[in-house]
């Protein structure tokens, strides 16, 4: 059985719900440029996450959470940085599902801004969790 409870926390600089997942999906595919969500932009579809993306995350031996712009602050209540990122919670949460660090940055906002496709960010992702490459928090 394994004790590892490092997290795999991505989180989207875009809110929750049904209602702005469809006003998102619109945003992002007839005007990606002034999206603000990278991750969004990279990952998903019109309206599902792209298969090579799941497959990814399938591949990732760790548990994996997703949080919104308007959901994440109770859930990491320690992280103050730019949205989106994909974070390593080193401890996992505790019992109230709350993640109170260390954060390792897997992939930075500003990293994600910076790419044209999926396979780059699969890439860096891919290095950082295998220990290279690791970016400044």
């Amino acid at each position: 059985m394994s004790t590892d409870r490092r997290t795999l926390v991505m989180v989207y600089n875009a809110d929750s719900g049904l209602l702005n997942a469809v006003r998102d999906s619109f945003w992002k595919t007839f005007a990606p440029g002034s999206y603000p969500c990278a991750l969004c932009v990279l990952a998903f579809g019109f309206f599902t996450m792209h298969r090579e993306w799941k497959a990814y995350l399938a591949r990732v031996p760790l548990e994996r959470i997703e949080l919104h712009r308007d959901d994440y602050r109770e859930r990491l209540p320690d992280f103050a940085g730019k949205l989106p990122v994909i974070l390593l919670s080193e401890d996992g949460a505790d019992a109230r599902g709350v993640f109170a660090g260390p954060y390792r940055i897997v992939v930075s906002a500003d990293e994600m801004n910076a790419m044209d496709d999926l396979d780059q960010l699969i890439g860096l992702a891919e290095r950082r969790l295998a220990g290279t490459g690791r970016a400044r928090a």
